[in-house]
């Protein structure tokens, strides 16, 4: 037969499995991976990744290895940023006079040298500007 994928033997270079029992597929996954194919099951809970494993291993797949991903929160939020100077003038002329005085109005920046940008934090970087724990 076809197997659970509905593709033919030896075909898949990988296999991403997502699923609650994920040792049922493998047999499956054994009949479509190619040789020295990879296969990947996300699995949740210990008990499913052993299972999993040991049908691995039953059905002739060899080099295991189980990697454990933590969720690392992220806060990414648009921030304005000043443009870095491009050239100074070293005479102020009646243009740049007025520029300069705008951009001491402003707090230092001009108008047009303020770029929006995105800015991504963990959650222990914005805890600890924030001053909390």
């Amino acid at each position: 037969g076809k197997g659970g994928f509905q593709l033919g033997q030896a075909v898949a270079h990988a296999i991403f499995l997502d699923l609650p029992e994920p040792w049922l597929a493998v047999p499956h996954a054994a009949h479509t991976i190619k040789p020295d194919g990879r296969v990947c099951s996300y699995s949740p809970c210990m008990e499913q990744t052993q299972r999993t494993n040991e049908a691995l291993r039953k059905h002739g797949f060899h080099s295991l290895r189980t990697v454990e991903a933590r969720l690392k929160e992220y806060f990414v939020d648009e921030v304005e940023m000043e443009a870095p100077p491009t050239d100074l003038p070293v005479v102020l002329t009646e243009e740049s006079a007025s520029l300069e005085k705008e951009r001491c109005a402003n707090g230092g920046v001009l108008p047009e040298q303020v770029e929006k940008m995105l800015d991504a934090k963990t959650t222990g970087e914005v805890k600890k500007m924030n001053g909390t724990k």
